[in-house]
């Protein structure tokens, strides 16, 4: 959709990079289409229009792609770099050894270091008057000293000006554009990016963190970022009670909150079906999810438990490299990468153990589904979203991260007991009853109706 063709007013503006695959993207999916059907009007922003799309949203959705290049133009901006250099210097004149230097090269604009130390000399290219806001915010309002300040333009200099400086300028733009009392973002770098394009335009902003920091950090610089802008959010929440201890350190309190994923149905009404000897895996094929741990396990016991399989549902980078293991293993005969798939259930209603070995999680969404399906577990230690779900030896099993042995052993004894599988599947119920999408979009409707 072209930037004109979008409204004037919405209830809620929704940011996230793609809608590709994707637990996030499931969330937003789910939330955004139950938001509809209460007829909430929604905007829905999105970095990535090459994504693949995997998680649809209502056709009433207005959605619009800011990109970082320079065939979408949003806005013409009007510059008039004498008086952006005199508000640069006034900004900047605690920055001594650092000064600023006007080029004759139009609009571009010069931190010269002009003491001792690591940091380069930075050029600022065509985007002058979103960086004099992003100067006043780095150092007015956050007070980030002014030695931190350059080196975080530095490697800005390098990662992406002049790309994501004007797609920050178009995004700012676009809040400037359209009225709309609430906007909600979800995943890192895209939090901060909201943050940094919203701020002062008196705008509702909710972010949300779908792992926990500790674990998961950021590329250069926007981990930096992260601990200093998301305590200028109005609310910040996450989907594990974990992650909200690890944001304590840098969001205050008051701000934080706990908001579980939701379920799109009642574990009471899954329709009980058979089950066949399956060792389900549910996610994207990257180096996250540890895919490799369970292949290595299961090579280590194939030949005792005959007629047993593995499914591995999900795309990825890593899809030929993880075959070629299986192959390598002497697995591939009863290894099946499905690839992505919209009809997941179907695997979930005839599959007997689901195994998460991934080295983070936020709150997995194919745990939460695996666990309607009532199929006992099997899920590192590697983060907290997941233990908060799964009990040793009670609804499934913990192992240890990245331990074959031990992941090993915990399979064998659910594919060797039937009884234990069916006890630990019921157990289920306990953990996840109060997870479903009437009772989760309450708690985000009751964030969007507060005022600003």
């Amino acid at each position: 959709m072209l930037y004109t063709n979008i409204k004037k007013k919405y209830d809620i503006i929704f940011i996230i990079p793609h809608m590709g695959q994707g637990g996030s993207q499931r969330v937003a999916s789910n939330l955004i289409n139950h938001w509809v059907k209460k007829e909430k009007t929604v905007l829905l922003i999105e970095f990535f229009p090459n994504k693949p799309l995997c998680h649809e949203v209502n056709d009433s959705v207005d959605r619009i792609f800011i990109l970082n290049n320079s065939y979408i133009n949003l806005r013409k901006y009007k510059k008039t770099i004498g008086n952006i250099i005199i508000k640069l210097l006034n900004v900047l004149k605690r920055a001594m050894p650092f000064t600023l230097v006007r080029l004759k090269q139009k609009n571009n604009i010069f931190i010269k270091n002009e003491g001792k130390g690591y940091i380069k000399d930075i050029l600022i290219q065509k985007n002058t008057k979103f960086v004099i806001y992003l100067t006043h915010l780095l150092i007015d309002v956050l007070k980030i000293d002014i030695t931190s300040v350059v080196k975080i333009y530095y490697v800005m200099s390098f990662l992406f000006i002049p790309g994501d400086f004007r797609r920050l300028r178009r995004l700012r733009s676009v809040f400037k554009s359209v009225e709309s009392k609430c906007v909600i973002s979800f995943l890192g770098a895209t939090n901060i990016k909201t943050i940094m394009s919203s701020y002062g335009l008196n705008r509702r902003i909710i972010i949300s963190e779908r792992n926990d920091p500790n674990i998961q950090k950021l590329s250069d610089p926007w981990d930096f970022l992260r601990k200093k802008f998301y305590r200028l959010a109005d609310v910040v929440t996450s989907n594990s009670k974990g992650s909200i201890e690890t944001l304590k350190d840098f969001v205050p309190y008051d701000k934080l909150l706990y908001i579980p994923n939701p379920l799109t149905f009642n574990i009471c009404s899954i329709e009980k079906k058979k089950r066949f000897k399956i060792i389900l895996c549910v996610g994207r094929l990257v180096k996250q999810k540890s895919i490799d741990t369970l292949l290595k396990a299961f090579s280590l016991m194939y030949k005792s438990i005959p007629s047993w399989h593995i499914l591995v549902v999900g795309e990825g980078p890593l899809k030929n490299e993880l075959i070629n293991l299986s192959y390598r293993l002497k697995i591939f005969k009863r290894t099946h990468f499905m690839g992505y798939r919209k009809d997941i259930y179907r695997f979930y209603k005839i599959s007997s153990i689901f195994v998460m070995p991934s080295l983070h999680e936020g709150m997995p969404n194919s745990l939460m589904e695996a666990m309607c399906h009532e199929i006992p577990a099997i899920v590192s230690n590697s983060s907290p979203g997941p233990l908060e779900l799964i009990k040793d030896q009670y609804n499934g099993y913990i192992f240890q991260k990245m331990n074959i042995f031990d992941l090993r052993d915990k399979i064998y004894n659910l594919v060797k007991n039937e009884n234990l599988r069916l006890e630990m599947g019921n157990r289920h119920r306990e953990f996840i009853n109060d997870f479903s999408l009437n009772t989760i979009s309450t708690h985000w409707e009751s964030l969007i109706q507060k005022d600003i």
